[in-house]
């Protein structure tokens, strides 16, 4: 279902529920409970049982324009892949959590809802803690779990007492007695993970999967055989469903500044007989070149925020340009010249270049002078994560004053050699 259907599917839900209950995929859904930053909630009932459908439809505000501005994404939960990442995760959190302590529950994610972007999940009348020593219970809870979490490499956010927002989310908490019942742990947050990337809630899949083993027998009995195939089931469906989520074009931006892509890229180059082992030793190796690479990044993210908006239309050569000419007259204000001297004419000129993904080398200038090789390396990864080819075969697509243009901004000389000749090739 697409965005503003979904949208309009909630509030079409909403003011059906204000007269009678309304009967969905077996559930009888009797009232909207409450909207949240990810979506909205309702109560449902189902053979007797209390239920709650979580339906993902995030707001524009502050959810969706903050995604937009600060992580050129669309918010998680508009993405199908993420919301199925978000369904399995949620299944692992409850069931590794069985083998820490019997007191502490993160509530499973019961069905799938096939008409909403959600799920159903057990109604949970239990209250938050009222008392100081119940908040000391929940915190020692927490805590305890939190430690354990970031072990393994599962996310933590969602209940971990270090997080700013704590406070906030103590809702989320219930306390049945002496057990703790976390309600809402699912999501499809983007977090930097330990690659690079902004993912949603990173799993570290590997070590989870090497807990798993090494605690097999014990989870097992804890678990009985059929939940615990749910378990390893589960681990490799959010596994699927992430990596689905990381190979879709919108992540673009992501794979260009990972340094785990960064690396495949150096290893290509240096299997290629571009670079020499030796020569990757000198990579991001001072303050100033850290200090390119950084506004590099800058323009790279104006592009792609742009681009949510236009499409292919190439209008962030606009505001790539203010960024250019204010951090000019800033640094001439404090008197810093070396920095100033990176926001040259040049990198205004070659920023302003209709050219898709040429216009994004703008900062390749100034870089090439403090190092050749991090120039080069870095025309060749923005190429082949943007086009999924290398520079050269990039070039090869283009006129000669194009070629030209490039070879001498960004190729060392003693490297042309190798461009030209596959350049020739081409031609042949």
């Amino acid at each position: 279902m697409k965005d503003e259907t979904m949208k309009k599917a909630v509030r079409d839900l909403k003011k059906q529920l204000k007269y009678k209950s309304v009967e969905k995929e077996g559930y009888e859904l009797t009232r909207h409970v409450a909207d949240g930053h990810a979506g909205s909630v309702f109560a449902a009932r189902k053979a007797g049982e209390d239920y709650a459908l979580k339906i993902m439809s995030p707001k524009l505000f502050p959810g969706g324009l903050m995604y937009r501005l600060f992580f050129q994404e669309r918010h998680g939960y508009y993405d199908d892949n993420a919301v199925e990442a978000a369904y399995w995760r949620g299944k692992v959190a409850n069931r590794v959590t069985r083998l820490v302590d019997s007191e502490i529950e993160i509530l499973d994610t019961h069905e799938k809802s096939k008409e909403f972007k959600g799920f159903y999940r057990r109604f949970i009348k239990h209250e938050s803690a009222k008392t100081s020593e119940e908040a000391e219970l929940v915190l020692e809870k927490v805590t305890k779990l939190k430690d354990f979490f970031n072990e393994i490499g599962m996310p933590s956010w969602s209940f971990n007492p270090d997080y700013p927002f704590f406070k906030d989310r103590k809702d989320n908490m219930r306390l049945n007695g002496k057990k703790m019942i976390i309600i809402d742990y699912e999501s499809a947050v983007l977090t930097p993970s330990k690659d690079g990337f902004m993912d949603l809630d990173p799993v570290d899949f590997d070590s989870v999967a090497r807990y798993i083993s090494e605690h097999q027998i014990g989870l097992a009995d804890k678990l009985g055989k059929e939940e615990f195939e749910v378990l390893t089931g589960s681990l490799e469906k959010c596994k699927h469903y992430t990596e689905l989520w990381h190979s879709s074009e919108k992540r673009t931006l992501q794979k260009i500044m990972s340094k785990k892509e960064l690396q495949k890229t150096i290893d290509n180059l240096v299997n290629e007989g571009i670079l020499l082992k030796e020569e990757t030793g000198n990579l991001n190796s001072n303050e100033m070149t850290n200090y390119v690479l950084k506004n590099l990044g800058v323009h790279l993210a104006i592009g792609f925020t742009v681009g949510l908006f236009t499409g292919p239309i190439p209008v962030g050569l606009f505001p790539r340009g203010a960024w250019t000419i204010g951090n000019r007259i800033y640094h001439e204000i404090k008197r810093n010249k070396e920095k100033a001297k990176i926001h040259s004419i040049g990198v205004l000129g070659w920023s302003s270049i209709p050219i898709p993904v040429m216009n994004y080398f703008g900062y390749l200038l100034p870089l090439k002078k403090i190092n050749e090789t991090n120039a080069l390396v870095y025309g060749e990864h923005i190429t082949r994560v943007m086009k999924g080819k290398s520079l050269g075969e990039y070039l090869n697509s283009k006129g000669k004053v194009t070629r030209g243009l490039v070879k001498k901004a960004i190729i060392p000389k003693d490297k042309r050699s190798f461009y030209e000749k596959n350049e020739a090739k081409n031609e042949y």
